[in-house]
């Protein structure tokens, strides 16, 4: 345990998150995206990582079972430990998908997660569309494959593996605690780090949009008829002016109905 601690303290992926802080230092560190760690403690060289990172040292036999995502620490001559990781489903993640689906907008998951934890997830969040044990090109191929359907794409993900594919979605979004190079490749981060903050801002975007044109449209409205009589002589240039005074004092009160908390 200490060990895997030792190692994991290194890396920003929200798996590390489950390894607290450990008595021992790791030296020589050499992060693998989407794989594992390598690195030295007390001399010895380790990896902590998917199976299949760990089985370029070495054959593994199965995992356990499948009811887990499974991490294996090892050295070039054996096996020292699994770990069995599970996911606690966000509180907030039923709700953000049901609000979803309300607005007709299709959900999917995209996980590096081999185990059957990602069928539970996606049951309990009632997403019919999943897809395991995919690496970040895959994950950019699949969504690739949507957009050139047609489909606009909004992606959130935290996972440092997830950086190329937020890079490429029409819209992203990640949480405050990703790693920098995760956010630098982000539209959109969540202070908050609830995914539940998706729904405010699907709401707040509509009510951009929608005041937004409020604005254009009284803007419009206002200066095609006000400029023609200004031209034609039947306004002063004193009520003009007071005019667009006015004008540009109803538009930002408009606006400021933004600032209205959700």
């Amino acid at each position: 345990m200490q060990i895997a601690h030792a190692l994991e303290a290194h890396s920003r992926h929200p798996i590390a998150l489950a390894f607290t802080k450990s008595g021992l230092h790791a030296e020589q560190i050499t992060l693998f995206p989407n794989q594992g760690i390598e690195g030295r403690v007390n001399g010895c060289l380790y990896r902590i990582g998917s199976p299949d990172f760990c089985q370029q040292w070495l054959p593994l036999t199965e995992t356990p079972d499948d009811r887990h995502q499974w991490l294996c620490l090892c050295t070039e001559s054996g096996v020292q430990a699994w770990f069995a990781l599970e996911d606690a489903l966000r509180t907030d993640a039923r709700a953000l998908t049901d609000f979803l689906k309300d607005k007709q907008i299709k959900t999917a998951i995209l996980s590096g997660d081999t185990s059957i934890a990602v069928d539970h997830i996606a049951s309990a969040l009632n997403i019919t569309e999943f897809h395991k044990g995919m690496s970040s090109a895959e994950k950019l191929h699949q969504l690739r494959t949507w957009q050139a359907s047609g489909l606009r794409c909004l992606m959130a993900g935290d996972g440092v593996n997830d950086a190329p594919v937020l890079a490429q979605s029409d819209v992203s979004v990640t949480l405050l605690h990703a790693c920098d190079w995760v956010k630098n490749s982000t539209d959109i981060i969540l202070l908050n780090n609830q995914i539940g903050g998706l729904k405010t801002l699907f709401i707040q975007a509509k009510r951009h949009h929608t005041i937004v044109w409020q604005n254009f449209t009284w803007a419009l409205l206002y200066n095609g008829i006000a400029i023609p009589m200004a031209m034609a002589g039947f306004v002063t240039p004193y009520w003009a002016a007071l005019g667009m005074s006015l004008s540009s004092i109803v538009v930002v009160i408009n606006s400021r109905r933004l600032k209205k908390r959700l």
